[in-house]
């Protein structure tokens, strides 16, 4: 009753390749956490592969010239978060830009000192994202 729109999308993983992620745009007026979204989802999803393993709350989902809601800007999200997350949990403070490019779909720029290069090559090394770490 507290989601006016929402989204699931792949969020990029280093094990499992993609995990189920969803974005939500609540009613006006709605209060409602993610973790309680996260609940309703596991209790009413039948597939438990599908259930969001993250659920994000935005102000406002992103959507094309004729309301239409554009996924691919909703998986530079994800994928900033699963990169920046897992760099994070290694001890790693990197700025992670995400963006879509051309020939490699999606490509992850990654500013950190170049001594954590090969640190933060082996961290992101299984996400299925092309990377190019810059000099930070």
């Amino acid at each position: 009753e507290a989601v006016a729109l929402v989204a699931a999308i792949g969020q990029p993983d280093a094990y499992a390749g993609e995990l189920p992620c969803a974005y939500v745009q609540l009613r006006e007026g709605v209060s409602v956490t993610a973790d309680e979204l996260r609940a309703f989802a596991k209790d009413n999803i039948g597939e438990r592969a599908a259930v969001p393993v993250r659920i994000e709350i935005v102000e406002a989902m992103p959507v094309t010239t004729v309301g239409k809601i554009f996924k691919p800007d909703l998986r530079l999200l994800a994928t900033t978060f699963a990169l920046s997350t897992a760099l994070k949990e290694k001890g790693l403070d990197a700025q992670v830009n995400v963006e879509r490019h051309e020939k490699h779909g999606t490509l992850a720029k990654v500013a950190l000192p170049s001594d954590k290069h090969a640190e933060a090559t082996s961290v992101l090394g299984p996400f299925p994202v092309t990377v190019e770490l810059v000099a930070a």
